[in-house]
């Protein structure tokens, strides 16, 4: 169903549906594409908000949110309805960063509605669902060097916070938590990572002798996983 190619794309936790998105300079294509895995049919209609291409695509742990970030500065959050399987936009903020957002992650179900966005504008910032305002707002924002390329934020809580896995526009990695505010625990050492932009990274579900994996790719076509003990 898309023009253009695919840079990215999202299977549910129950893996029921996949989301996907494509290459666009203009809004006719910076659509949203779900398909259910058992027919493999597309699920009508598509989801329309975006004005350019939609770098991220991340389902929420409880598969009932759709979280996009895309090269127009906006996230937007679509909820799903189980019964058919149709998503309607329920949260979106159009001045999320001043530069492109170049991915996210939702936390662990423990702390609630909660994700983190890393953008070209050098930041990762935490938004959350205010009980309040029924409405995503920014909890947490850290300015970093340089361009943001990907985070990942680990499954479950550690020691109460989340662990988010930042990637830069040159190759480090840095390894952060969460509670009211970032703390830096690691960041790898040069000798290790990669030579160029970090594409994606993801934390492994799995620990072994107390340690956490983490999968990294890279533009200098390397793919890499790492052995932390935080």
């Amino acid at each position: 169903g898309h023009g253009y190619e695919i840079p990215g794309a999202d299977v549910s936790s129950d893996s029921t549906l996949i989301a996907s998105a494509c290459r666009s300079n203009t809004p006719q294509h910076a659509v949203i594409r779900i398909f259910d895995t058992k027919n493999w049919s597309e699920v009508k209609p598509f989801l329309s908000f975006h004005a350019l291409t939609i770098t991220k695509l991340r389902f929420s742990k409880d598969n009932r949110l759709l979280l996009s970030v895309s090269r127009d500065r906006k996230w937007a959050i679509w909820e799903r309805n189980f019964e058919d399987n149709s998503f309607a936009l329920k949260h979106s903020n159009e001045k999320a960063h001043t530069r492109i957002i170049w991915d996210c992650d939702w936390a662990p179900l423990e702390f609630g509605e909660v994700f983190v966005t890393g953008a070209r504008d050098k930041s990762i910032k935490v938004w959350k669902n205010d009980d309040a305002t029924h409405d995503f707002a920014g909890v947490g924002s850290l300015k970093l060097g340089e361009p943001v390329t990907a985070v990942s934020v680990y499954g479950s809580a550690i020691e109460g916070k989340i662990v988010i896995a930042v990637g830069l526009e040159s190759g480090p990695i840095q390894i952060y938590s969460f509670g009211s505010a970032f703390e830096l625990l690691t960041e790898l050492d040069d000798s290790m990572t990669p030579a160029g932009k970090i594409m994606r990274l993801r934390w492994s579900s799995l620990q072994r002798d107390g340690k956490l994996s983490l999968g990294v790719a890279s533009s200098d076509c390397s793919c890499r996983v790492y052995s932390l003990h935080l």
